[in-house]
């Protein structure tokens, strides 16, 4: 008779935490240095690089967030309105801070998980096998792939 036990059931996570780590801050410095060797075509206004603090400062963080994302978007949309054109500045910044403020959570915590399943299913695969299902995560080029990903970005979105 079939049991539902999950005793045996393996969990193979695909994680780069405990062989190939990396930092959101160390991505989007990756991420930053391919913005600033290819800005993308309809950047609205130059990209500006992250400023590295300890953490967010009570009362500077709010004011640069009021003027460099709320009165720019106002400000485009009113001259976007002027040109007889409809607004959409002002809604695409505040679905962008409802994305920021869902992921801060899991962007400013750091997460270790278990892959020990998917290094020992690995270690048992063929060199030819290795070549055809590719998931050794310490082969990850970490500024290649945040590259890549600006690159990608850049066509696709």
């Amino acid at each position: 008779p079939k049991t539902n036990s999950s005793e045996n059931l393996k969990v193979y996570n695909i994680t780069s935490s405990n062989i190939n780590p990396i930092t959101w801050g160390q991505l989007f410095e990756y991420g930053y240095e391919g913005a600033q060797e290819a800005p993308s075509i309809r950047a609205v206004r130059p990209i500006i690089k992250p400023p590295k603090q300890s953490g967010p400062h009570p009362v500077i963080n709010p004011l640069k967030i009021f003027f460099s994302h709320w009165m720019f978007a106002y400000f485009l949309d009113l001259i976007i309105m002027i040109t007889g054109n409809r607004r959409i500045m002002v809604r695409i910044t505040s679905k962008m801070h409802y994305a920021l403020d869902v992921m801060n959570y899991f962007t400013q915590h750091q997460w270790a998980f278990k892959s020990s399943n998917m290094l020992q299913l690995y270690g048992s695969m063929s060199v030819e096998e290795q070549g055809m299902f590719n998931f050794n995560m310490s082969d990850i080029d970490w500024p290649q792939f945040a590259k890549d990903c600006h690159y990608g970005n850049r066509r696709h979105l």
